[in-house]
């Protein structure tokens, strides 16, 4: 099982000319596109008072971890066909190369977690909107954790990758050092990629569906909790808005689900077919970890295009700087006036 054949040479072998040719067009078009829309999110729920909700300051809080898989993990991998990234021995070799990793994977983590809080925030809104939940709605409280979490998740990662000239010596690389961890090379790449499966993808994936199941059964039904207690008119109006915040999430979601199929389903192979691994080209694996890293492209213009375009109010973000700008359950707005 030569695992790191494709990183043992200045040159990495298994790439075609033209794989590389696509593969550079691939990240040059989601990088770009990563970093202009998840600083327009974030510069979009800083402008418009009424996105900040504790959903609006969790697409922030994705959009942030968005930008960190970005700004540290695409510009890597858009290198692999074409060069074996070096790195210096020692320690710090050691604390860049766990630093580089560690955080790529606390980002898609923390991401995820984000999306995950996102239903949660949606079910106890919609089925019990009597009640306040003030300790879970406490954004900042709420950020701290979402951020522990991915790091005390990933520590696995932290203790597996380090740099070593192992395989060519002189040539000091940053990989995953199975072994490490259970104290057995097969053992540790099974536990590993079986635990990423579950932890970023499988479990969140269920717990969304169920919860934006319960969610749509409550909004779709006609009692729903609370409705007796205001007028028809706000009633209408507030389920419309919840309905839609609600497809927008829906529509992250799947978005999450479809991005991140490829690049889970190699992590299942690498668990329990190394071989498959070992046969199939490198450009599939390269191709699977690139449909995972659009997601963080995708993710905020999804947002932007749920809810500002349809209500028109993108451009007066920009054009009206002391606007209040309607909330997305509003129609468009007029001319621009001071408040």
């Amino acid at each position: 099982m030569d695992y790191f054949k494709f990183v043992s040479s200045d040159t990495p072998v298994g790439y075609t000319k033209v794989q590389r040719a696509v593969s550079a067009a691939l990240y040059s078009i989601t990088i770009p596109v990563a970093l202009t829309g998840n600083i327009l999110l974030i510069f979009i729920v800083t402008r418009r008072p009424k996105t900040r909700t504790l959903t609006g300051f969790l697409f922030v809080n994705m959009a942030a971890a968005d930008l960190l898989v970005t700004l540290v993990d695409m510009p890597s991998a858009m290198a692999v066909p074409f060069t074996s990234i070096q790195w210096p021995p020692g320690i710090m070799g050691d604390i860049t190369c766990k630093a580089v990793y560690f955080g790529f994977f606390v980002a898609i983590t923390a991401s995820i977690l984000s999306l995950t809080l996102m239903s949660v925030d949606r079910f106890l809104g919609v089925v019990y909107p009597l009640r306040r939940f003030p300790r879970f709605r406490n954004a900042r409280l709420l950020s701290f954790i979402i951020w522990l979490s991915s790091m005390i998740f990933m520590i696995p990662v932290a203790i597996l990758w380090k740099v070593t000239d192992e395989f060519k010596p002189g040539k000091f690389q940053c990989f995953a050092s199975f072994g490490n961890l259970l104290g057995d090379y097969k053992n540790d790449i099974t536990f590993l990629y079986t635990y990423l499966f579950f932890l970023k993808y499988l479990i969140p994936l269920c717990l969304i569906t169920v919860l934006y199941d319960l969610v749509s059964r409550t909004l779709w039904r006609h009692n729903v909790p609370g409705d007796r207690l205001v007028s028809s008119d706000f009633d209408s109006k507030r389920r419309q808005g919840r309905k839609k915040i609600v497809r927008t999430l829906v529509v992250v979601t799947a978005a999450f689900a479809i991005c991140w199929l490829p690049a889970q389903s190699y992590y299942l192979i690498l668990a329990f077919n190394f071989e498959l691994h070992d046969r199939l080209p490198r450009f599939v694996m390269f191709v699977c970890n690139w449909c995972g890293h659009s997601n963080s492209a995708v993710n905020p213009w999804l947002y932007i295009q749920q809810t500002l375009i349809p209500s028109n109010t993108l451009p007066i973000l920009f054009t009206c700087p002391n606007r209040k700008v309607p909330d997305i359950t509003q129609g468009a707005a007029g001319a621009c006036n001071q408040t």
